[in-house]
């Protein structure tokens, strides 16, 4: 069972490659969001996302922006 309250930092991240002739999934530790990497198959650096897009924080925010846009639509 996870922590509700874990670091981010401190969790595994699963990244694919973005080179297309490798596209294996990488094991990324949560040290490096913010940072970039280099795929261990075939050597091109990729970026590590700072944090999850779909994580609920990010969701309300972006629904939050939504609703000042529609409110304000100048």
């Amino acid at each position: 069972m996870a922590r509700k309250n874990a670091d981010p930092k401190s969790k595994t991240l699963a990244l694919m490659c973005p080179n297309l002739r490798c596209r294996k999934i990488l094991k990324v530790p949560g040290s490096a969001r913010g940072g970039s990497v280099r795929c261990s198959y075939c050597g091109i650096s990729l970026m590590v996302p700072d944090s999850n897009p779909f994580s609920k924080e990010n969701i309300q925010a972006a629904h939050r922006q939504k609703q000042v846009e529609q409110e304000d639509p100048a």
